[in-house]
């Protein structure tokens, strides 16, 4: 039986809808045309494999092929790829014209460096990088589902990175390490965010940037918690990090005026911004405290958390609470230290584990309920 028609079902006995509405209900979303991830992840991997499969052809000939026949034939393909995702969506096939769309960007990244192969002109792959995610920036605008945006702001953030930490021209500033620029990463994201949303509004490409925000900040704490990209922290100084502060100053800014929000989720969202940035100075300043970066860690995730559920975003707060047992779950074991590798630890380890689980499988609603009062009320 479909989770629909038993959601249906429930309805019907919980007397919200009668047999024929619930009738009703069932026969119009089974007549909808699928819209499978499944399927349109599958069409994506066979275009992919087709794609590798005509590039090892022209490989295996490479040494015998022209030049000016590779450039030739590289344009030629691009254009008859663009075109034919172009004519999928003016006919309205929205599956092929994705697929194509990916695979027509793929392809100019394949270009990139095909040009440097024949022309010699070398270079790093962040950089290959971020010169496909500047020149495909409005390719990737135009796709209606979030696969292709969110693939295009992970590259394009993701080589800003690199540039940053690894481009000479940078040295002075971030001294190649990392702590400065993943505490404004999710920053930047976020504006990206509200940019986009103002300009086209809730399209693709604005969902991917919120959500690339929410995952850069995960992954930010990951990576400052296990003191990865801080090398030569001890070369930082504050210029490092005026263009965080930048970055804050206008998310501050953009919330402060925002009329979505309420104050108090104006407070929520200041106070989580505050405890994200704030174990990224660690570094500048030699703190190497387990449980400094932990409190702060829990906080961070929390008070997203909260934030969530006052918008209710349910399913995103039961995964933040989900990182926030996890964090207190790892805090634990290093607290446990040597007691964790001993029958007797790992006993009292998984009875706790085990009974958490069974606690939040069993209030995971109403605590969700009740963390949406805590700012709606």
């Amino acid at each position: 039986m479909s989770k629909l028609k038993k959601q249906l079902d429930e309805w019907v006995s919980q007397q919200f809808i009668n047999k024929d509405q619930a009738k009703a209900i069932f026969e119009f979303e089974e007549a909808k045309p699928s819209q499978s991830w499944v399927l349109y992840s599958f069409l994506t991997l066979g275009a992919v494999v087709i794609s590798i499969g005509i590039i090892s052809l022209i490989a295996s000939n490479w040494k015998n092929i022209p030049d000016s026949m590779k450039i030739a034939g590289d344009f030629t393909f691009m254009g008859i790829l663009g075109f034919s995702a172009f004519s999928c969506w003016n006919k309205g096939h929205e599956v092929a014209f994705e697929v194509l769309l990916l695979v027509f960007m793929l392809f100019i990244l394949a270009s990139i460096g095909l040009i440097s192969q024949v022309y010699h002109t070398g270079g790093e792959l962040y950089q290959a990088l971020m010169l496909w995610s500047l020149i495909t920036a409005g390719v990737a605008f135009v796709s209606q589902k979030f696969f292709v945006p969110y693939i295009w702001a992970g590259a394009f953030l993701g080589s800003l990175t690199f540039t940053l930490v690894e481009s000479p021209l940078f040295l002075p500033i971030f001294y190649r390490s990392g702590a400065p620029i993943l505490m404004w990463l999710p920053l930047l994201a976020a504006l990206m965010a509200i940019g986009c949303r103002n300009i086209a509004g809730e399209v693709a490409q604005t969902k991917a940037f919120r959500s690339i925000s929410l995952s850069c900040g995960i992954f930010g704490l990951i990576l400052i918690e296990a003191r990865l990209w801080t090398r030569a922290a001890n070369e930082l100084n504050l210029v490092s990090y005026i263009p965080g502060y930048i970055l804050l100053a206008l998310c501050l800014y953009g919330i402060m005026y925002s009329k979505e929000y309420r104050e108090i989720q104006k407070r929520v969202l200041y106070g989580a911004l505050v405890f994200y940035i704030i174990p990224f100075h660690f570094p500048l300043f030699g703190v190497k405290a387990e449980v400094a970066y932990a409190a702060f860690t829990i906080l961070t995730l929390s008070t997203i958390a909260i934030f969530l559920a006052s918008l209710g975003e349910r399913k995103k707060f039961q995964y933040f609470i989900t990182l926030v047992g996890l964090r207190f779950l790892i805090l634990y074991f290093e607290a446990l230290g040597s007691l964790a590798q001993t029958g007797f630890g790992l006993i009292i380890s998984g009875l706790i584990i085990i009974g958490l689980v069974s606690l939040w499988n069993k209030y995971r609603r109403p605590f969700s309920i009740w963390a949406e009062g805590l700012v709606n009320d």
